[in-house]
C-alpha cells in the first residue's frame, strides 16, 4: 500500500464486542472486529504482575485497519503451553481456514506465540518483537529474565519440541531485537529460523520489547504500518529509531 503523505486517510475507530472461540481455565481465544478477508493474530505478552486474563480491550487498532482480529489470551506467564494448548490451537486453526490473507504480531512471550500458532495458521507475514525461543532456565540460553509459571514442565517441554523441531513456516518474517541486551540476538536468530524468509532488525537501545523507545516517542504506528501494510517494510522503523538514537 502506498502510504505517501498525500494519500493518508483517516481510519475508522470503534469498539468491538469480543466473540470467544475458546474459553478455558488457562487459555482463551477471542475475536474482535468485522469479518473481513484479512486475519490478524495477536497474543498476550509476559507481565511481571499479570492480572489473570484481565479485562479485554474492546478497541482494536487492527480491526480499525480492516482486519478480523484474533487474540490468544493466557491466564499466566506460561508461554501458552498447558493442558489446553492443543484445543486452543485447534480452534484457531479452524477459524483461520478460508481467509484470503493472515498476518501475526507478537511481543516478548507473544513472539513465542507467533511461532506456536504458525503451526496451525498459514501466515503470509509475521512480526516478532523481542521474541523468546525458550521459557525455561533448563534450556539454552537458560532464560531467567522472565520467570515462567508452568503447571506441568514435562508437558510444556513436549509442546515446545513441536515448535522448535517442525519445518519452517512459509511466512515472511521480521524479527526486531535490541542488540545491546544480552541474549536477544540468539533468541532473534533462532526465532527467525522458524520461517522460510526473514529479516533481522536490530533496534539497539530500544529496550524490552525492542520497540519501547519508538512507542515512548509516539511512533508505534510505524510498527502497525509494517505488519498491516501490503509488504513487511521495516525501513521506516529502522530510520526513525536511528534518528531517536542520535
Amino acid at each position: 500500500m502506498n502510504r505517501g503523505a498525500d494519500q493518508v486517510r483517516p481510519r475508522p475507530t470503534g469498539e468491538y464486542e469480543p466473540e470467544y472461540l475458546f474459553t478455558g481455565k488457562k487459555l482463551r481465544v477471542s475475536v474482535r472486529g468485522p469479518r473481513t478477508a484479512k486475519l490478524m493474530v495477536t497474543y498476550d505478552y509476559w507481565s511481571r504482575h499479570k492480572p489473570g486474563f484481565g479485562q479485554i480491550n474492546r478497541r482494536s487498532r487492527y480491526a480499525d485497519r480492516g482486519f478480523t482480529h484474533l487474540h490468544l489470551h493466557s491466564r499466566q506467564n506460561d508461554w501458552f503451553l498447558n493442558r489446553e494448548t492443543v484445543a486452543a490451537l485447534d480452534a484457531i486453526g479452524a477459524f483461520a481456514d478460508g481467509f484470503a490473507s493472515a498476518a501475526s504480531i507478537g511481543f516478548s512471550m507473544g513472539g513465542y506465540g507467533v511461532m506456536l500458532v504458525s503451526g496451525v495458521v498459514d501466515f503470509d507475514r509475521v512480526l516478532m518483537v523481542s521474541p523468546h525461543i525458550t521459557f525455561s532456565e533448563h534450556q539454552y540460553p537458560h532464560e531467567t529474565r522472565f520467570p515462567s509459571h508452568m503447571g506441568n514442565l514435562g508437558r510444556a517441554l513436549k509442546l515446545n519440541e513441536r515448535v522448535v523441531s517442525g519445518p519452517p513456516a512459509r511466512a515472511d518474517a521480521a524479527v526486531v531485537f535490541d542488540g545491546r541486551v544480552a541474549g536477544d540476538l540468539y533468541h532473534a536468530e533462532t526465532a527467525a529460523g522458524r520461517f522460510g524468509r526473514f529479516e533481522l532488525v536490530d533496534l539497539a537501545g530500544g529496550g524490552h520489547p525492542a520497540t519501547t523507545a519508538l512507542t515512548r516517542a509516539g511512533h508505534f504506528d510505524l510498527v502497525l504500518d509494517a505488519i498491516t501494510g501490503d509488504g513487511l517494510d521495516m525501513g521506516k522503523i529502522r530510520h526513525t529509531h536511528a534518528d531517536l538514537a542520535t
